[in-house]
């Protein structure tokens, strides 16, 4: 059982610069990490986007947050990143992002882990708030070594 609340603002602070800045709170109750003891925490996300001409965004940003984890019981999370879109047209688009994730398990096993990830993606407008995503990419876990994860979407958005 998960609950979270959030709060923030979105806005333009020149015709080329949008700023985003979220803060939250999540409560998570989990059998993995104990009906009586709750994981619970702040939650953050922060991201500052460029537009540098039409159809052309750079942004960078960083994401704070928790959740359960089955073998170890909660993870905590930090994500710095950068991303480029560039829309090709008016229906095709692309981009890239890259950044690395710091983590740290607690529990029964407890441990930092780093992630760096780079992903590739490419997405169709369908019609006015319909897109399909389908993105790929890789990501190394400090751990574990590499992975190479795939991933597709179908986003509605009003």
């Amino acid at each position: 059982m998960q609950w979270a609340a959030w709060a923030g603002v979105m806005g333009r602070v020149t015709p080329a610069i949008v700023v985003n800045g979220v803060i939250g709170y999540t409560q998570i109750r989990s059998a993995s990490i104990g009906v009586s003891s709750p994981l619970d925490g702040i939650t953050v996300v922060a991201e500052v986007t460029w537009h540098a001409r039409r159809g052309t965004a750079l942004s960078a940003g960083y994401d704070k947050g928790l959740e359960d984890s089955f073998f170890t019981g909660t993870m905590h999370w930090h994500y710095v990143f950068a991303r480029w879109e560039q829309m090709l047209g008016s229906r095709l688009g692309v981009g890239l992002e890259g950044g690395t994730r710091f983590e740290l398990y607690k529990g029964a096993v407890s441990y930092p882990d780093t992630v760096t990830k780079t992903e590739a993606s490419i997405s169709y407008h369908l019609a006015d708030h319909v897109d399909v995503l389908v993105a790929g990419g890789f990501w190394n876990r400090a751990t574990a070594g590499w992975d190479a994860p795939v991933r597709g979407e179908v986003t509605f958005s009003w």
